[in-house]
């Protein structure tokens, strides 16, 4: 387990943003495409990202956000389907 800084990495509000989108599934070009950037640069940024936090791949960088709370907690949208099939508990 990598032990984390007691102060969180300081991260520009457009790195939040990349950082965001990333937690939610979007690739580099997509990113791009919303953020009107080329995907290589969104890469660019990623990696300088990655080296702020010290994480070794984008899966480790997800999680240090999480661990760092620079990004909160994922919300899931609950479906009234959801709720009806609750009794398997």
């Amino acid at each position: 387990m990598v032990k984390l800084s007691t102060q969180p990495p300081v991260l520009k509000d457009s790195e939040i943003n990349i950082l965001q989108l990333l937690a939610g599934g979007q690739s580099s070009k997509e990113i791009g495409d919303e953020l009107q950037l080329s995907h290589r640069t969104v890469e660019t940024k990623i990696a300088m990202i990655r080296a702020k936090l010290g994480a070794v791949n984008t899966p480790h960088l997800i999680s240090l956000s999480y661990e760092y709370r620079i990004l909160g907690i994922p919300e899931f949208p609950i479906s009234s389907e959801a709720g009806k099939n609750a009794n398997y508990l």
